[in-house]
């Protein structure tokens, strides 16, 4: 018989197996000292299976408040700084150890370089224009009268 990994088939087999039991117990009348670990287990495991339903929740839960917390955090930090850097001036060198951002003065633009684009030269010949030129249209037309 295949083993039951899954807690609700497990539950079902032990629950089932102990309903048979007892069924059955004036045939089975040696079984009771081997039915009660069986009992035990069950409920055992159900007191288990609804205090980790609710140590999830409460996870769950935790993780959310843990969140608002980051938000007020980060916004308390950021009024934090502002205050700092109101305090200190915008240009002050002593606000890079609050992980600030001091204001500086942009270096001078490089002229950017052109570079020209290296020359090809054809291998092969170009070919045959497709359309006629305006000269050859020309000299068509002039045939034609």
């Amino acid at each position: 018989m295949a083993t039951v990994n899954s807690f609700p088939d497990l539950t079902r087999d032990w629950e089932g197996l102990l309903a048979s039991s007892l069924e059955h117990a004036e045939i089975l009348v040696n079984i009771e000292p081997l039915r009660a670990p069986v009992e035990q287990a069950l409920a055992d495991a159900k007191t288990l299976k609804d205090r980790q339903e609710s140590l999830k929740a409460q996870s769950q839960r935790a993780t959310q408040e843990l969140k608002e917390l980051k938000n007020r955090g980060r916004e308390a930090a950021r009024r934090l700084r502002a205050a700092i850097r109101a305090q200190l001036g915008t240009d002050n060198e002593l606000l890079t150890q609050f992980k600030i951002a001091p204001r500086r003065k942009r270096a001078a633009r490089k002229p950017a370089v052109v570079k020209d684009p290296p020359q090809t030269t054809p291998t092969t010949p170009d070919p045959a224009p497709s359309t006629p030129t305006q000269q050859e249209t020309v000299g068509k037309e002039g045939a034609k009268s």
